[in-house]
């Protein structure tokens, strides 16, 4: 078989397992593909102290390691078009190398846990880096009936490193030890794809969570739920048609596992979706992350050789 991502799998909204550009090395994070680093390293010694919710939030500063050696950070924006390529031997396909065309939507624009938590702005520094604001919204610790909730980057918004597009879409992380989120960026939104996953502020006596969708606020998507629909049968019939061309290329367990997680991709999306401020009026995060999986599967063709034909006797 030809090439593939890290653990053989496609990209999935939940199930038995994720790629490693999640994990540290070396490490196997349970979840579906999108792996979410959710566990926190408390750094620094500034005292800190537990808020309600009053309309404000602790300030934390967010460390801002430099970019892994060779590894370069992407542009969030449309790439231009490659260079004419001089003639080659053929050689096996390779996942594809995008900057996703449609990046550049979640650009400044604020963006909500579950459409309608927390807050995340993503800035650009430069034609090559990109930094955020996060606000973190959730419970005390010691008493869960009292909200709380934790900046990032307020003063200077946290350096983003790329992490490569494992699955077709570029993928980043937050560089603050205190909450290392890592997500996807799709269209108008961006993917934490372990909903459940959530940051530890032990020193602020908070805990919030971090993973699903974030994205618009639900009165922002209302008024476009028909083209949201519209898109998303569009883009269903699209990932049938990629996926049945996938099979073809797959045999023995790769094949099984892939139709396994093929089937369970509609309920692991609403489980994903469920908390969506307002999902049932407009469908975007279904929508949305229909769209991702398209993209993945997409991915993963580039990837799989088609089998070669048997010589006539």
């Amino acid at each position: 078989m030809g090439s593939k991502f890290a653990d053989g799998r496609l990209w999935r909204p939940g199930g038995a397992a994720w790629p490693a550009p999640y994990a540290a090395p070396g490490s196997h994070i349970p979840f579906f593909f999108l792996q979410v680093v959710s566990t926190v390293f408390l750094g620094g010694t500034a005292a800190l102290t537990p808020l309600e919710a009053r309309g404000q939030a602790l300030v934390l500063p967010g460390a801002q390691p430099p970019t892994p050696a060779g590894v370069k950070q992407e542009i969030l924006r449309e790439a231009r078009p490659p260079a004419a390529a001089r003639p080659q031997a053929a050689r096996p396909a390779t996942a594809p190398t995008t900057r996703a065309a449609v990046a550049h939507t979640v650009i400044g624009a604020p963006l909500f846990q579950g459409g309608n938590s927390g807050r995340l702005v993503i800035e650009r520094v430069d034609d090559t880096s990109f930094a955020a604001r996060l606000r973190v919204e959730g419970t005390q610790i010691s008493d869960p009936g009292h909200a709380c909730a934790v900046e990032l980057g307020m003063s200077e918004p946290v350096a983003l490193t790329y992490l490569g597009a494992p699955l077709g879409m570029p993928r980043y992380q937050l560089a603050a030890p205190i909450c290392p989120v890592a997500f996807d960026v799709l269209e108008g939104a961006v993917l934490v794809a372990n909903h459940e996953a959530s940051c530890t502020f032990s020193a602020a006596d908070c805990q919030g969570r971090i993973g699903g969708l974030w994205g618009p606020q639900a009165q922002a998507l209302i008024a476009q739920a028909k083209d949201i629909e519209r898109r998303r049968s569009r883009e269903e019939r699209n990932l049938r048609d990629k996926f049945r061309s996938l099979l073809k290329r797959l045999s023995g367990n790769e094949l099984r596992e892939a139709a396994a997680e093929q089937a369970g991709f509609s309920s692991e999306r609403e489980m994903l979706c469920r908390d969506y401020a307002g999902e049932v009026s407009h469908g975007f995060c279904a929508e949305r992350v229909t769209a991702a999986r398209v993209v993945a599967v997409d991915a993963r063709l580039a990837v799989t050789p088609e089998k070669k034909k048997a010589a006539r006797p």
